[in-house]
Parts: structure tokens; C-alpha cells; sequence
């Protein structure tokens, strides 16, 4: 009798476990993708822009910079290596003019930003930002107008290998490139890879 009710418990608990509901893979990936966008805009907000104003105040003409920021994992943590232009709507010797400012006051800076547990490891990091010109004040009416009215950069993949194979790209994809190689084959060159905007996680504006 005892096992019979041992047996009993042991269903119940099986049935539980069969109809709790299962969490969306697709929501796992935009809440860590916001968590990863508020982490590195803070690291940019404490580490980079009190450097930044100051030059980037003498860029010319209002609009936006996408800026890739390239970084080695170093010790642990994500260390600056280079800035990049991706795209821009200012003029070409403005748009120079900021990645001089940001190369210049990026460097020697780091963050932390842990990986998921059991996922792939990555050397190197891509964070594709996308920038104002002029930079309003963080948290400020400015910044929440301008900065909420933009759209992330569909600017990084994840390799789907299932048939037919097939590189997605988004916001939430994890690596910088992609490419189809065959039917059921798509790969990749290793870089961890997040989009953003400076000032905003998901479709909120951040608060420091």
C-alpha cells in the first residue's frame, strides 16, 4: 500500500511537471538581448561618455551614428579595441570626426558581461550602437523623444542549419556574420554580436 501511494505521489508530481507551461525561447532571447542592452549602456554611460561629450559636442549637423565597438575578452571582462563606423546621416568628414571622438574615449575601457551558461564561448565581441548627434542628456525629454523614435539595426545573425539552411538576422541574433554553405549548412566567424542604442533597452529609455 505504501508503494501504491509512493507510485500516486510520483504521478502527480510527473502530471505537474507535463502541464506547467513552457517558457517561449523567442522571449528568453528579447530579455536577455534588453538585460545585454542595459548593461552595456551603462558601461558607456560611466566609462565612455564623460570622456565623449566633450568632442562629440563638436560635431557638426544633428542626426545619428551607428558605430561598431569592437572588443577582446581579456581577464574576464569585454576590453576595447577599436570603433568602427557601420552607417551614418551625417557628412562623411563628421561622421570621421565622430569615430575619432569614440576611438579616443573608448579606449582603455572594459565591462562585464556574463555569457550564457552552457552556450558557446566567444573571443572576440561586436556591439553595434547606435549614436545622436547632438547627444542630449541621458534620461532627459530630449533623449526619450529622439532616441524612442528610432529602430535597432537588424545587424547580427544566428545560423538556423535546419533544412533549408538559413541565416536570420535581428536585433536578438548572437554573432556578427553569417553564411549559407549548403542545404542544411550555415556558419559563422565567432564574434558575439548585440545592437543597441545608446540611452534605450528594449523600447525603454534608460534611467541611470
Amino acid at each position: 500500500m505504501k508503494w501504491n501511494v509512493l507510485v500516486g505521489a510520483a504521478l502527480i508530481l510527473l502530471c505537474v511537471g507535463c502541464n506547467k507551461p513552457q517558457r517561449s525561447t523567442l522571449l528568453d532571447d528579447l530579455e536577455a538581448t534588453v538585460n545585454a542592452q542595459a548593461v552595456v549602456n551603462h558601461y558607456l554611460f560611466t566609462s565612455v561618455t564623460p570622456k565623449l561629450r566633450t568632442c562629440w559636442s563638436k560635431v557638426q549637423g544633428e542626426g545619428t551614428v551607428d558605430i561598431a565597438l569592437r572588443y577582446n575578452k581579456s581577464g574576464g571582462k569585454w576590453l576595447f579595441d577599436r570603433a568602427e563606423i557601420i552607417r551614418s546621416t551625417l557628412s562623411s568628414d563628421q561622421a570621421a570626426a565622430a569615430q575619432a571622438c569614440m576611438q579616443a574615449s573608448a579606449s582603455g575601457s572594459s565591462f562585464d558581461l556574463a555569457e550564457k551558461a552552457g552556450g558557446k564561448s566567444f573571443e572576440k565581441f561586436v556591439v553595434k550602437w547606435t549614436w545622436l548627434v547632438p547627444l542630449p542628456e541621458e534620461g532627459s525629454e530630449a533623449m526619450a523623444r529622439r532616441a524612442g523614435g528610432l529602430t535597432p539595426a537588424s545587424g547580427c545573425a544566428k545560423c538556423n542549419p535546419n533544412y533549408p539552411a538559413r541565416c536570420e538576422w535581428s536585433t536578438t541574433g548572437s554573432e556578427e556574420d553569417c553564411r549559407v554553405e549548403g542545404p542544411n549548412v550555415c556558419s559563422t566567424t565567432g564574434t558575439k554580436c548585440l545592437t543597441g542604442i545608446y540611452g534605450r533597452a528594449g523600447d525603454a529609455i534608460v534611467i541611470f
